[in-house]
């Protein structure tokens, strides 16, 4: 399965598009709406390790690169994430990206 972000970094548009259809069909289409839903409820969405596992599974994605995915998901919604690790597992803060902000 192609991952959604390395879809996006530096491709065309219908790059980007597919990329979407693609995350609509694997749980991420599910888990941005989540998201969304929460910041304009609360202003942040915090996403546990079980969801964020279904998405982006350990097994099959070296920790640091997981993390740019999860980051590069985030950006391309709109959102910062705040990765958190300890010892009781992963877990992300999402929150909106502010205008004027590049991060």
């Amino acid at each position: 399965m192609k991952r959604v972000a390395s879809l996006l970094l530096g491709r065309p548009l219908e790059a980007v598009v597919i990329a979407f259809r693609i995350a609509e069909a694997t749980g991420m289409g599910t888990l941005a709406k989540r998201i969304a839903e929460q910041i304009r409820e609360r202003g942040f969405c915090l996403v546990f390790a079980a969801e964020l596992e279904r998405c982006w599974p350990s097994e099959e994605i070296e920790p640091t690169k997981r993390e740019e995915e999860i980051e590069a998901f985030a950006k391309a919604h709109g959102w910062n994430a705040f990765i958190l690790t300890s010892e009781s597992g992963i877990r992300a803060i999402f929150r909106p990206q502010k205008v004027g902000n590049n991060q």
